[in-house]
């Protein structure tokens, strides 16, 4: 009797295990659907449809400094510079090393008539 108790525990707790890990690769999967269709709405001119991906897909990750990077493109394209500028910035802030980042942060400031401010930004991405 002790050791059909000790199977039936033993397979709960490989259950709960598989459970718990399911989850996890779930939310992977959702981040990658989301930014996909975020990618793909930004391909096709569809602004407000990518902005509406890539705020899902901040609620999902924080840390993602791709995901504000592409906002920051589709907010730029409706005309949304400060939004854009914002989502530059933070994709800068996330990962430093993204000279993209920097190049369309510049871009911005120079379409809002920031020339100098554009200069600053550039000026180090001609060195590289």
């Amino acid at each position: 009797m002790f050791g059909s108790s000790a199977k039936i525990c033993a397979f709960i707790s490989l259950f709960l295990v598989l459970i718990a890990g399911s989850g996890e690769l779930y939310a992977q999967y959702d981040k990658d659907v989301f930014m996909y269709r975020g990618r793909a709405a930004l391909a096709e001119g569809k602004f407000a449809k990518a902005i509406e991906n890539f705020n899902i897909l901040e609620r999902l990750d924080t840390a993602d400094y791709e995901n504000y990077f592409f906002r920051g493109i589709a907010k730029y394209n409706l005309g949304d510079f400060r939004g854009a500028k914002k989502d530059f910035n933070t994709s800068v802030r996330i990962n430093p090393v993204f000279t993209s980042g920097y190049h369309y942060r510049g871009i911005t400031e120079s379409r809002t008539g920031n020339y100098e401010a554009a200069q600053v930004i550039m000026k180090p991405l001609s060195m590289t």
